[in-house]
Order: C-alpha cells, then structure tokens, then sequence
C-alpha cells in the first residue's frame, strides 16, 4: 500500500533532507523541489485530494499542493533531470509498497489516517461513545506530536525574538 508517510520517506531519503523539514514552512530551492516532488508523488500514486495531501504533508491548503504539483509536471517535460529523478522515486515507492505489504514493522505505523477527520468524527459522535482502531489512536498521537513539535518551534523563534538585543533608541530614554 502506498501512503504519502511513505513516499515522504522515500523523497526524504533521495534528497537527502529531513522529514521535518519537507514538512516546514522554508521555501529554498534544497526544500521545495523535493516537497513539490513529494506532493506530485502522492496525488499520482495515492487516491487522496490535494487536500488530504496537504494536510498530511505538512499542514498546506490545497491549492498551495496543486500550485506544487503544476511546477513538477511542468518541469517533468522541461527538464530530463527531474524526469529520471521522478521516475527514480516511482519504482523506489512502488518497490517499498510491495516489500512493506510483506513487512510486519509497517503494517504497525500509521498509514494516512487523518488525524483532523479522526477527531472530528470522535467529537461528532452523539455521547462521544466511538472507539476509535489502533490505527486512528497512531494518527492522532501523530498529529499532537506534529502541533506539540510545531508549538516548541514557535516558541523558540518568539524566545529568540524577546532576547535579541534592545533598539539602543529606546534605552536612551
């Protein structure tokens, strides 16, 4: 089964870069291109929208996914380069899928399940009575440790804000 953590991993490893930061908000060329790739990959390999795609792939809108996808389909006919690349990654994910179906380890993990459609549905539920499958408990434990992660790194770019130095204009008076 192809999943968009699995084709995340496999383009992280390619270009070599972490997982995170495929997943963060930096837009230099040595991050988009493998995220654009990444998105590109999962709306061609898996049945999610550019929605689900965006929001499991690093919390983006939909139409910020379609917008990366267009740039790699473009440039999957401009440039030969991205094309091997491309294709590269295609029988990698394709060769991952079918060795993970064999693998017990990776039938635990979390396969695409929504965190956002699994707390939704819990909190919908008339007199909260749903009991939720492991796979769902993995996807939601994921998404708070994906806020929880994102909230320390907030965090840390507004404590090193508050310690910069003080405008000299104002300690002047």
């Amino acid at each position: 089964m192809i999943t968009c953590r699995l084709i995340t991993e496999a383009v992280s490893t390619v270009y070599e870069l972490p997982v995170p930061q495929l997943y963060s908000k930096r837009r230099d060329a040595g991050v988009v291109l493998p995220r654009h790739m990444a998105w590109t990959l999962a709306s061609r390999l898996t049945t999610h929208s550019y929605s689900t795609i965006g929001r499991l792939m690093g919390g983006r809108d939909h139409s910020t996914v379609m917008h990366g996808v267009a740039k790699i389909t473009a440039a999957l006919e401009a440039d030969a380069q991205i094309a091997i690349n491309y294709q590269a990654l295609v029988d990698a994910i394709d060769a991952l899928s079918l060795a993970g179906e064999k693998s017990e380890r990776l039938r635990l993990c979390f396969h695409d399940v929504d965190p956002l459609d699994v707390a939704e549905r819990i909190l919908s539920a008339p007199f909260r009575d749903v009991l939720p499958s492991m796979e769902e408990i993995r996807a939601l434990c994921f998404g708070v440790t994906h806020y929880a992660a994102e909230c320390d790194r907030l965090h840390g770019e507004h404590d090193a804000l508050d310690q910069a130095a003080p405008n000299p204009a104002l300690t002047d008076l």
